[in-house]
């Protein structure tokens, strides 16, 4: 690992506005993740995960959201300080992020090949028959059968592991200097589950992306994380 941090979360603070009063979803978080780590964060549900990845993303919906103070710097520039198209250009290039329901990231109303092949023919300039085949070899690789089927289908017709798998595929494809994984596995049956989070440590070892990983179960993060870290109430407790 480098010792300069890829991702350094400074008193960041991310709170909610709404009718009952202010929410500190996130509330004075602190914490530092290197080039080729996978730091999980351990927490109940509502205690702040996901909110730390969305502010992270910079998707946190604003109103009722906002965030009111700290630091996300990442290679040392300040996210929460640069512009909505710098962001947006980072978003999905350099940082990808993986949602507990797959559904939020493929398109409804495009075949699962279409938005694979996608990938290729703007970051590889491949024309669409090369593409296509490119797509077949990566529903084949991350085990899904009969990819030459599947290539034509559309989203709801495949299981949700498949789908969650597809969606892993999809983030990494470009290979993202940092991918948050948002309770990834947590719509899956145990069984699913496992197989997603055995092909997730396969792909973000022969790709050494840094991982931020959040989740409440902790037989995974210890399973995929290099570090551990616990979240209670908007806070880090250890």
């Amino acid at each position: 690992m480098s010792e300069q941090p890829l991702l350094q979360v400074h008193n960041l603070k991310t709170y909610f506005y709404t009718e009952d009063g202010v929410m500190p979803s996130v509330d004075g978080v602190d914490f530092d993740l290197h080039e080729g780590e996978t730091l999980a964060i351990v927490g109940e549900s509502g205690w702040g995960k996901s909110v730390t990845s969305l502010s992270i993303m910079g998707l946190v919906q604003c109103p009722p959201g906002k965030i009111e103070a700290g630091e996300i710097l990442y290679h040392g520039k300040d996210l929460l300080k640069i512009s909505k198209k710098e962001m947006r250009s980072i978003r999905g290039n350099e940082i990808s992020m993986i949602f507990q329901e797959p559904m939020t990231s493929l398109n409804p109303v495009f075949t699962v090949g279409r938005q694979i092949m996608e990938s290729f023919i703007i970051h590889q300039k491949l024309n669409k028959k090369e593409a296509r085949t490119k797509a077949i070899e990566m529903i084949r690789m991350v085990g899904i059968p009969d990819p030459e089927k599947v290539v034509d289908k559309y989203p709801h017709e495949l299981s949700g592991g498949q789908r969650q798998a597809l969606t892993l595929l999809m983030a990494t494809l470009v290979t993202p200097k940092l991918l948050l994984l948002d309770e990834h596995t947590a719509a899956l049956d145990p069984a699913t589950a496992d197989k997603v989070l055995e092909l997730t440590k396969s792909i973000v070892a022969e790709k050494k992306i840094t991982c931020l990983m959040v989740t409440h179960n902790m037989h995974q993060a210890l399973e995929l994380g290099n570090r551990t870290i616990m979240m209670d109430k908007g806070k880090i407790v250890t």
